[in-house]
Formats: structure tokens, sequence, C-alpha cells
């Protein structure tokens, strides 16, 4: 290891040195006159740490991950910011304990960890394999920067997951709801500082106090949906917990909307909230969300949104009875469905945990919902308030229907615990007014083929 110190001038920047030494700099401009600069060689990496308020503030090597503000493809819509002071401030929040740990995983990244397992092809073995999966811990960096969160002010978090890919658009979600939120993030081993360096650019992000981050670690060949749910949700502080995904965006306003109704109607405990959400058809649509029932119902009226998931499976949000929500001016009770899983508020400390045997495409959130309804709550569908799913391609991936039928197994035993569990066996009406339609292995068939032929017919249409 080697220490240098550098004296820097006026406009004369660390960027500049670091190009000419084949690395991605961090900050661009407005250093201090002097500054010290640490070079450490791992093998082949070089890492070039500032110290700056007590914190490593870490540039990573960009022979060894390819990585880049500007010119990675994920973030290639980005609303970056240029001022190196916020992005200074925004780093320096990370807790001081986790600042070995994100450095110790901050190489031997592998883009492609699935290509390191073979899943078994045969049924048996793969259900023992899908066990297996279901039972993995993870690293996991809880709050990362150390959120200030006053449940005496705020009422309601925000809880949600996803990829560190998508961070872009969780930063147009945050964007809509101001209130809390805690966000569980999948990160490669490798990425963990790349991505932390992106969240500070981000005009979004950057400058929150309110957004706990709980980074998790990249493991094992599926997303962990319900795990990383639970992480999300283990560090909600405030008296109400909203589960939503990062697809689905909030309508502008709404945490105040519903900050009203609560004062108007408190929640009890055993109710939840249920925020119908919609989705555009087509990527012609709603470059702008609609932002109001008035506006959605007009687009609804023209065909170019619909209620979610109508196209993929009515049971999951029929229930909701959209036409009668339409014209609903007060908040009105709905029965349950079996395979209902509308996104919900409720009380946390009602809030059951997330079954992590479920991942993939399948019984994720459904199981989530049926706890919730074993439990005893009602569902109370808001009349004014919904979420918008923003249009992008339809991306099934055929490889996961090859472990539907564990899944679908596993829901079965999982509906009889249930009742075992909270002492009844529910008994469910009808999702919508027509023939009820119950997953199976040649209905999900049938609704993706049906799918698929409906994305290519719009496509050629637009062609």
């Amino acid at each position: 290891m080697a220490s240098v110190r550098l004296p820097l001038y006026g406009q004369l920047v660390l960027e500049h040195v670091c190009r000419g030494m084949n690395v991605l700099c961090w900050p661009a401009r407005k250093l201090p006159v002097r500054l010290l600069v640490t070079l450490i060689f791992f093998g082949n990496s070089l890492l070039i740490m500032q110290l700056a308020q007590t914190k490593w503030l870490v540039v990573e090597d960009a022979t060894s991950s390819s990585y880049s503000f500007k010119d990675r493809h994920i973030y290639q819509h980005a609303n970056f910011h240029e001022n190196d002071t916020i992005t200074s401030e925004c780093l320096s929040r990370v807790k001081n304990e986790y600042i070995p740990f994100l450095l110790a995983h901050n190489s031997d990244y592998d883009s492609n960890p699935a290509k390191k397992l073979t899943i078994p092809t045969k049924e048996k073995e793969l259900c023992l394999f899908l066990k297996v999966m279901r039972k993995m811990e993870y690293t996991v960096y809880g709050d990362v920067f150390d959120a200030k969160i006053n449940p005496n002010i705020s009422q309601i978090t925000l809880v949600t997951q996803l990829s560190h890919v998508r961070l872009e658009r969780f930063a147009l979600h945050a964007a809509k709801w101001p209130g809390p939120i805690s966000m569980a993030l999948y990160v490669p081993q490798g990425m963990l500082l790349p991505t932390m360096l992106a969240w500070c650019r981000f005009k979004e992000l950057c400058t929150r106090d309110n957004i706990q981050l709980h980074v998790i670690v990249e493991k094992g060949i599926f997303y962990p949906v319900n795990y990383l749910r639970n992480v999300a949700v283990k560090y909600v502080k405030t008296d109400l917990t909203y589960v939503v995904d990062a697809d689905v965006m909030p309508m502008p306003g709404m945490e105040a909307m519903l900050h009203e109704h609560l004062q108007r109607h408190p929640l009890n405990t055993t109710q939840v909230l249920v925020i119908p959400t919609f989705e555009s058809y087509d990527g012609s649509c709603c470059d702008t969300m609609p932002k109001t029932k008035h506006e959605m119902i007009k687009l609804w009226d023209q065909g170019v949104v619909g209620p979610f998931y109508f196209e993929r499976y009515k049971p999951a949000y029929a229930p909701i009875r959209y036409q009668r929500w339409k014209v609903a001016t007060e908040a009105y009770i709905v029965p349950f469905h079996k395979q209902f899983e509308p996104y919900i508020i409720m009380h946390t400390k009602r809030v059951p945990a997330f079954h992590t045997g479920f991942f993939g495409l399948y019984f994720d959130k459904a199981t989530f919902t049926l706890e919730v309804y074993s439990m005893g709550h009602d569902f109370i569908v808001l009349p004014n308030i919904f979420n918008f799913h923003i249009y992008h391609d339809f991306t099934h991936n055929a490889n996961v229907d090859s472990h539907f039928l564990c899944m679908f197994k596993a829901w079965q035993d999982f509906m009889k615990s249930m009742a075992e569990k909270y002492g009844e066996d529910k008994s469910f009406p009808p999702a919508f007014d027509e023939e009820e339609v119950e997953l199976d292995e040649a209905t999900l068939k049938k609704l993706y083929a049906e799918r698929e032929k409906t994305e290519k017919g719009r496509k050629a249409a637009k062609a």
C-alpha cells in the first residue's frame, strides 16, 4: 500500500488524476485545497479512498465492473445532479460500521450468478431444491444512510423492494411519495459501492433523510422478493405500513389524501385499506401520470388504461370491483378471494411475515393477503385514490414455469396451514361476476399465450 499527498488548486480535480489511471473518479470538482489520497492495490484492482467527514468515500476501479454513472446502460435515463457537495453529504451519512463490509464486498463481481448453479429438472428434485432455496439467509445492511423518521409527524411508511438495475424507477417512485419509505435493494456483491454512488447522484434520492435503504447482497438464482419485503417491513417506525411494488406508482398527492382520510376515518386494527391499481396498455399513453380519478376514468373510457393485471390473471385484482369504484364516492368493503393480492395499507404491528417459500411469479403476495384475511381483517377500498403501473414490455420468462407445480403444491399446503393456524377453513366467493377462473397449469399457459398474442398485435399496430 502506498500513500501520497496531492496538492489540488482551483479547478484541478481528482477526476483528472484518476482518468490517467483508468479509474472511475468521484468527486469531479470543488475539492479542498489539500486532499489525502490513498492508493490500495488488490491484485489488478485499484481503489482510491478519500477521507472526508470521518467517512471513507470510495472510488471503484472502472476496469473491474465497467461501471460509470453516465454510460452504464441501466442508468442511461437517470436524473443525475452534478453537485459534488450534495453527493459528499449524501455519502457521509453511510453508517460508520458498514464501511469495512461494503469495501469487502466490492470485488469478484459476477453479473450472472445463475450460471454457477444447476437447477434440477425432475419435479421431485426441483421441489426439494426450492425448499432449500427458501431457507437461504442473506447479508443485510439495514438502514444504510441512518434515516430520520419521526412517527409523530408521518403516519404511513411506503414499503417496497427492487434490484439495483431498477434504481432509476425507484427514484421516480420516491418523487411521488414525500413521506417515509423503507426500501430493500438487492445488489450483486461487486456493485455495492457503485450503487451507493449512483444513489447519491439521483436528485430525487440524495437529499432525502426519510428513506430507509436496506442493502441485501445477491445470493442464489432466484429473486427473493418476500425476503426483501420482510427486511423492509422490519424497519418501519410508523403506525401504518403500505406495501407496494416498485413499478407501481402512487398517484400525485396520495400521501396527503391518505392522511386526510385517516383523520376523518381512523383505521381500525382489523381493517386494511385497498388501493385500486391501473395500468397503461401501451407506451403511447401517459407520459405524465393521471393526476385525478376523473383523468383516470377518462383514459379508461378511451381504452388506453384499465384495471391492473386483468389481461393476465383477473382473480388477483378483480375483487376490488372496479366498476363499482368507478362511480363510488364512499369507501366500501369487498369480499375476499383466495388469490386476491391487492396493494394494501394496514397497521404495522399487525403485518404478518411474507412467506419466503414463494418467489418467482407465483403466490408471493397471495400468501400474504390470505394470512391477512385469515387474521380477521376487512378489506376496504378507497374511492378516490389509486396506483398506476407504468407500461413496460411484457417480460414473462418461460424458464420460471418449471417450478410452477412445486409452488402450486406449496400454495395448497399453505391454505391448509392457515386453516389450522387460525382455527377455521375460510370460504371464498367468486373473484368477479363471471365464472371463476382457477389458477392451474393449463390456465396459466393459456393466459400467457393470450397476453403474448395481445402484445404482438399492439406492436404490429404501432408499427
